[in-house]
């Protein structure tokens, strides 16, 4: 008998020590678990850090004449009175004068290439239409720099009418292209 309230007491401490500690050993489990995840989450962060810091190097080591290429090759935004002013810089090159000159955002196509591939940042075009009175040796030499500018374009449309040559040799070239920008 003098035992038995020793050992009552004993299994009913344990049972207590037992019942008070379950649930906070369980929550440290929790917090084990979720210290796990933000390790995780840690090494990811250090690594896109890293990351980043290789890509910033390789940008800086870009050269700022290639950066200004770069921006002229695909705009994020395409400033239409240097674009006009662009392509008339161009025309008066070859001797031919731009007039009716228009520049509004392109319609958009309905189903990308097969294989292309569409990422966070997309493409956008703006169409250009313009109507330039020049011979045409003229605008053929116009046409072939514009397809060696340093601007991504695609070439919609040319027409002109034979009716439309002048006396002087001089025809008027109804232009439509469209200009992409990096959105």
């Amino acid at each position: 008998m003098r035992l038995l309230v020793p050992i009552i007491i004993l299994i009913a401490s344990i049972g207590i020590l037992y019942a008070g500690s379950a649930p906070l050993y369980k929550e440290a489990g929790e917090f084990r678990a979720q210290i796990a995840k933000l390790d995780d989450a840690l090494l990811q962060t250090r690594d896109i850090v890293s990351l980043r810091d290789g890509l910033l190097t390789k940008y800086n080591a870009i050269s700022s004449e290639d950066l200004e290429k770069l921006e002229k090759l695909l705009p994020s935004e395409v400033d239409n009175t240097y674009l006009v002013l662009e392509i008339n810089q161009l025309a008066e090159k070859h001797s031919m004068s731009l007039f009716q000159t228009s520049v509004v955002p392109a319609p958009k196509r309905a189903e990308a290439a097969q294989g292309e591939t569409v990422s966070a940042h997309s493409l956008r075009s703006v169409a250009v239409e313009f109507t330039i009175l020049g011979r045409y040796e003229s605008f053929r030499r116009f046409m072939e720099d514009l397809e060696k500018s340093l601007r991504i374009s695609d070439m919609g449309s040319i027409s002109f009418d034979t009716a439309s040559i002048l006396p002087t040799g001089f025809t008027t070239f109804n232009v439509y292209l469209e200009i992409y920008k990096f959105e």
